[in-house]
């Protein structure tokens, strides 16, 4: 069983690596092929139909969507401040696959010193996690308003 310190993290971090594996379905999916631009906003979209259902396409689309609802969850147990920023880590896990997956050429020496910014600035943020509120078993406190009772729902009820 996940702890409840652990696995809000664990969670996103799953999020995280499927939104990246669906970018990488979506771009395999597109298999090199042209979508071609058309001047009205319809002609384009009527382009781009036939790219999806394509099985790479509709993969890395299912990846978004199952990815979304766990989102929800993430979202129900992290501040948005602290989960948000974690979404970053996609740029270092597209980068790593399209390298690796799709045999993209990635110039490593400018790469590597830009994702290891974006992996020190959300080790920062997730360290301020450390910080929180704990209970006196030394687990976090509930969420402030778990019944659904924040500020801002009751604004829109």
């Amino acid at each position: 069983m996940w702890s409840r310190r652990a696995g809000p993290f664990a969670l996103l971090m799953i999020c995280v690596a499927m939104g990246s594996l669906g970018q990488v379905c979506l771009k395999a999916g597109l298999g090199g092929d042209e979508i071609a631009l058309d001047a009205f906003p319809l002609g384009a979209a009527a382009n781009v139909l036939p790219f999806l259902i394509r099985p790479l396409v509709m993969a890395g689309i299912g990846l978004y969507v199952v990815s979304t609802g766990l989102w929800l969850l993430v979202l129900r147990w992290l501040p948005l401040n602290i989960a948000f920023p974690m979404v970053s880590l996609g740029y270092v896990f597209v980068v790593l696959l399209s390298a690796f997956v799709l045999h993209e050429h990635v110039k490593w020496l400018f790469a590597l010193p830009g994702l290891s910014c974006i992996v020190l600035g959300v080790s920062l943020i997730g360290l301020g996690r450390v910080d929180e509120k704990r209970s006196g078993d030394g687990e976090p406190l509930p969420p402030a308003h778990p019944s659904g009772n924040s500020p801002i729902e009751r604004s829109v009820r």
